[in-house]
């Protein structure tokens, strides 16, 4: 590891302490690796769910949309924000902090992990409601619950979760 005379670098609104770096060198270098594994798997189960109820009819409801959504925020982080992450990290631990920072990767890796995991934890708390919904209202739910109704939801989700994660800059 290549150690640099300043003690701290700026990016924008990221500060970076090379002490710090230096201390969690081993968790860094073992968070990259696993970002590396887990990242083609991320983007290949998510297609195939994706896939799965685009392609069986009966698999098109109010729920199934729902998770269709989330799949796609999940597919977003493997194929954005891991691998920006992971040259975000890189770019801590091998020193070239401000090349990246000039091909903005800490800012797309920052952002798109606050939108995307936000995203992913609206969708999961409107699935939450929505099964709450499901129990609660028995026969009723397939009248007050549909797909129009849910993909108007998913929508607001999303423009949501991109305005919370720009609030994050």
């Amino acid at each position: 590891m290549q150690t640099n005379e300043t003690v701290e670098q700026t990016c924008w609104f990221i500060v970076l302490d090379r002490a710090s770096v230096e201390l969690a060198y081993t968790s860094y270098v073992v968070n990259i690796v696993l970002n590396c594994l887990f990242s083609p798997p991320t983007i290949l189960l998510n297609i195939l769910v994706i896939l799965a109820i685009y392609q069986t009819p009966s698999l098109h409801s109010a729920s199934n949309i729902l998770i269709c959504s989330l799949s796609f925020s999940d597919l977003l982080i493997g194929l954005v924000t891991q691998p920006f992450y992971v040259a975000y990290k890189f770019s801590e631990i091998s020193g070239k902090f401000e090349e990246f920072c000039n091909a903005g990767v800490q800012i797309v890796a920052l952002v798109s992990s606050y939108f995307l995991a936000g995203t992913s934890f609206y969708t999961l708390t409107v699935m939450s409601l929505d099964r709450c919904l499901a129990l609660h209202l028995g026969l009723r739910y397939r009248l007050i619950v549909t797909q129009c109704r849910v993909v108007r939801l998913v929508v607001i989700l999303w423009v949501f979760a991109v305005f919370t994660g720009f609030l994050q800059l």
